[in-house]
């Protein structure tokens, strides 16, 4: 359902089940607070996170929660080891680990 009205902060709090006031001095949400903030807003995650454009659709299980094996699949799958792939993605093994 589409937000017809301007939120505040705490309504997007509240939507999002978050108490973190993001879009106040710059700060810029982690990926697993991403999904609650884009459910609140009725947007896809895509979307907030990066600009691409999706089709929203409301989730009841957390997206979040299969990151970790999808990253593992298609790491295995590129034949990439995880050192690799933190030094492709600018991070560290111990970052693509968890």
């Amino acid at each position: 359902m589409p937000i017809h009205r301007p939120l505040d902060q705490t309504d997007l709090d509240q939507r999002a089940r978050l108490s973190l006031g993001f879009g106040i001095g710059g700060r810029v949400p982690r990926v697993d607070t991403v999904e609650p903030l884009a459910n609140a807003l009725c947007l896809s995650p895509c979307l907030l996170a990066f600009g691409l454009q999706q089709t929203y659709e409301a989730v009841t299980e957390s997206l979040m929660a299969r990151l970790p094996a999808r990253l593992s699949q298609i790491r295995q799958e590129r034949a990439y080891s995880r050192r690799e792939l933190g030094q492709r993605s600018d991070t560290s093994d111990k970052f693509v680990h968890r």
